[in-house]
């Protein structure tokens, strides 16, 4: 939603951009979710909420970051920090952006790749016309006609 600068001047509201502000909160809450997603925190808090003694299916402890591949969708201030954040957890990543980009711990790669290889996908996109309302779901409906 675009704001009016000079409605909010007119209203003696100042009106600021400061792109990338938040882009360490961002980014580290991205990492959070990423943790959360890998240890099943989500089943695991339900599970405790039901009283259910039941442990989930498959691997009860989660599944580590570590030698895993992270698809980042986007590359701009949150991305990078995302992908900077990442490089102590000894990850591959996978950068599919508008524009090409040297990473120091991965490549770029084509939204398809990084849907087809990637353990973990993060869509880190500007909101434009073309990502408001993007969602993972979304992508994985463009994509998965192509594996």
């Amino acid at each position: 939603m675009s704001v009016l600068v000079l409605d909010g001047t007119q209203r003696g509201i100042v009106v600021t951009n400061t792109p990338g502000a938040n882009a360490s909160s961002v980014a580290e809450t991205a990492l959070m979710f990423l943790f959360m997603s890998g240890r099943q925190f989500a089943s695991k808090l339900i599970n405790s909420n039901t009283k259910s003694l039941a442990l989930s299916t498959g691997n009860s402890f989660g599944y580590e970051l570590s030698h895993k591949i992270v698809g980042i969708i986007g590359y701009g201030n949150i991305g990078r920090k995302i992908a900077r954040l990442l490089s102590g957890f000894n990850v591959k990543i996978l950068v599919n952006a508008r524009h090409k980009y040297v990473t120091n711990n991965g490549e770029m790669a084509s939204s398809v790749e990084i849907y087809k290889k990637a353990d973990y996908i993060v869509l880190a996109l500007p909101a434009t016309h073309e990502t408001t309302h993007c969602s993972y779901a979304r992508f994985t409906d463009r994509f998965s006609s192509a594996l």
